[in-house]
């Protein structure tokens, strides 16, 4: 069977919807920055949005967009405007973002590649690390790291995108039994994690998990983890365990 090269088909695609898309220029994106007259997205992967972004650039990775960015933005007629290295992967978000029906969406010519040739500001996250998915905290996996990602949060060393929304924060907050607004207010007024966790087990009383469900949850993590990007099996206790 004759294959087609990804990368033709990719360029043949992205030509063909360049022609129904508002661009802008660095210099023009600048300037509305300059005036608050636009909310810009790195559509980048979050580690480069680490090493350095558009001031003010909010970060939603090109995969979740489509996902996240009713979370973040709800207002369809502001303008919006999606950067990337070079421009193709923002073309691509930008006309899922017309689809949804966000009319002032545009893709920034040059991407980032262009606007630090051009010498213009660039912002840096402070220096941020978080603790591994399967360190414990009250001998469950994850939450030790929740606690530092909603920290960092709060301290601005996060983008807010990073809001209580992955996998892991969603098996974690099923496990607990407990709504994301509620922990994530435990977890910013407590002084230090041990403090956070004595609150947390005053709320849920009797219905901390048992000893066998931790162990359960814990197992499942640590699968996730070897199992990578592929799909968490975490949903055990909507069907097995409630039996």
């Amino acid at each position: 069977m004759n294959t087609v090269s990804s990368h033709l088909l990719l360029q043949n695609y992205l030509e063909k919807i360049k022609k129904k898309l508002k661009s802008i220029t660095i210099q023009e994106t600048y300037a509305r920055i300059q005036n608050n007259r636009a909310i810009v997205i790195d559509v980048r992967e979050k580690e480069e949005w680490f090493r350095g972004h558009i001031p003010g650039a909010l970060s939603i990775e090109r995969a979740k967009i489509e996902w996240e960015i009713e979370n973040v933005i709800q207002q369809t007629d502001f303008p919006l405007i999606c950067y990337c290295g070079d421009g193709q992967l923002s073309m691509l978000a930008t006309y899922s973002l017309g689809e949804m029906g966000y009319s002032q969406a545009y893709w920034m010519e040059k991407g980032w590649k262009g606007w630090k040739e051009l010498k213009y500001p660039i912002s840096y996250s402070p220096q941020l690390e978080l603790r591994d998915h399967l360190e414990k905290l009250g001998s469950i996996c994850y939450l030790a790291r929740l606690y530092d990602k909603i920290k960092a949060i709060y301290a601005g060393m996060l983008p807010p995108t990073e809001y209580i929304q992955d996998d892991w924060d969603k098996a974690l907050l099923e496990l607990l039994c407990i709504d994301s607004s509620l922990l994530e207010k435990l977890i910013v007024s407590s002084s230090n994690e041990q403090n956070f966790l004595i609150e947390l087990k005053k709320i849920l009383g009797p219905s901390w998990p048992t000893h066998h469900t931790i162990e359960l949850y814990n197992e499942r993590c640590q699968l996730r983890k070897m199992q990578g990007v592929q799909k968490p099996q975490f949903w055990f206790w909507g069907k097995k365990h409630k039996k």
